[in-house]
């Protein structure tokens, strides 16, 4: 029992797994004896109860699961994508700036160049009229003078200032394609931000649906329990007394029912019990998770270059997949082909889709979508189905 209703949310009260969960047989003294009510082993027995609430503990898991695999692997992700953009920054910078110095060496150049072949520049050590004043020095040096150079000087000089503009022109082209290739690959890192918040965001309604369905039936099944046991102690109780239904058997009988009810109704209280711890732990595991995505969208430089929300209200099951996360790739960065125009269509994973479809056709309503089931006449008054403060939803 504990296996089907904790799944990791702690230990949970013996009494509240046997009795809350209909596993307990509820006849005086722990087992129907030969002198208990006909009719009183069916409604007593363990296999009197449908077990619908174990039928979705393994959606229940699944959703979990599926949360905690998108919240670690959105971690992996986000430092991936810091990455790239902390790569392309650097980049950007540096080809700005070798840019900026490749049109000014051409232009220094063709200046330089235009005073060598005049005869601006001094015999002894060749530079130019600019480049010697530039150092504060005189022109021409003392001892030397301005003399018209040949054509091999004039070669030998274009190489000398040709070298440098070489250099960064290189630097410049290989700086390029990189450049697209990590404009791609942080487009591609930005939509898988954005389609795992939506696709943790499916896992958590996944994961509460699978519970309140469980929740729903189970329920149902407790309440209709007590109406069966009340409508079998009515019929004792209007059994004429004869030989073998003597004054005292009824009475027998009478305190066997009263007890026998206030035992199913318990276990439909200890049933809603159960099912509010669960909830808040589930609305806790939502809430930390939320914080945890926050903290990765939080890191520089992922907080001036990614936009994206991490909602926690349930999703619709109306969406389209792509909106309900099926794109996103557990943590994977895919590049996109060379040359490609905007963000490339990614083939889903198997499991992503597979899990997204059965979300869009699973049966089954949150507690806020549908009213509460009426309690049946004798019942205790019963608790609220879900504590408004345990949820963050509109």
């Amino acid at each position: 029992a504990e296996a089907d209703l904790g799944h990791g949310f702690g230990v949970a009260r013996q009494r509240r797994q046997l009795v809350g969960f209909g596993f307990l047989t509820l006849a005086l003294g722990g087992r129907v004896s030969a002198q208990t009510p006909s009719g009183a082993a069916q409604l007593t027995s363990a296999s009197a109860l449908p077990r619908p609430w174990s039928d979705a503990s393994g959606d229940r898991r699944r959703g979990q699961n599926f949360a905690l695999r998108v919240t670690n692997s959105m971690g992996t992700l986000g430092t991936a994508l810091a990455a790239l953009l902390k790569e392309q920054l650097q980049l950007k910078t540096k080809l700005g700036k070798e840019t900026v110095e490749h049109e000014q060496r051409t232009a220094s150049k063709e200046r330089l160049m235009a005073e060598f072949r005049n005869g601006f520049f001094c015999s002894g050590c060749m530079q130019t009229k600019s480049q010697i004043l530039a150092k504060g020095e005189q022109f021409p040096h003392p001892g030397q003078r301005v003399v018209a150079p040949t054509q091999a000087q004039i070669d030998k000089k274009d190489k000398e200032l040709q070298r440098p503009i070489d250099t960064l022109a290189a630097s410049i082209a290989r700086a390029k394609p990189r450049l697209d290739d990590l404009a791609g690959r942080v487009a591609v890192g930005k939509e898988q931000l954005a389609a795992g918040a939506s696709l943790w965001r499916t896992s958590h309604t996944y994961w509460r649906l699978a519970y309140e369905r469980g929740r729903m039936e189970q329920e149902a099944a407790l309440r209709q329990r007590v109406v069966d046991t009340e409508r079998a102690a009515q019929q004792s109780a209007e059994t004429p007394l004869s030989e073998s239904v003597t004054a005292a058997k009824r009475e027998e009988e009478r305190a066997f029912w009263a007890q026998l009810i206030e035992k199913q109704q318990a276990a439909l209280t200890d049933f809603t019990d159960q099912y509010m711890e669960e909830l808040a732990e589930i609305n806790r595991t939502r809430l930390s998770q939320q914080r945890t995505l926050l903290d990765i969208l939080a890191r520089d430089p992922l907080n001036k270059e990614v936009s994206v929300t991490v909602v926690s209200q349930p999703a619709s099951r109306g969406q389209r997949p792509s909106l309900l996360g099926e794109p996103y790739r557990m943590g994977s960065i895919v590049a996109p082909p060379p040359g490609a125009v905007g963000l490339p269509v990614l083939t889903p994973l198997a499991d992503v889709a597979a899990f997204v479809a059965d979300f869009k056709a699973y049966r089954g309503v949150l507690a806020e979508e549908s009213q509460p089931l009426s309690l049946p006449p004798t019942a205790p008054s019963s608790r609220p189905i879900i504590d408004p403060r345990l949820l963050d939803l509109p």
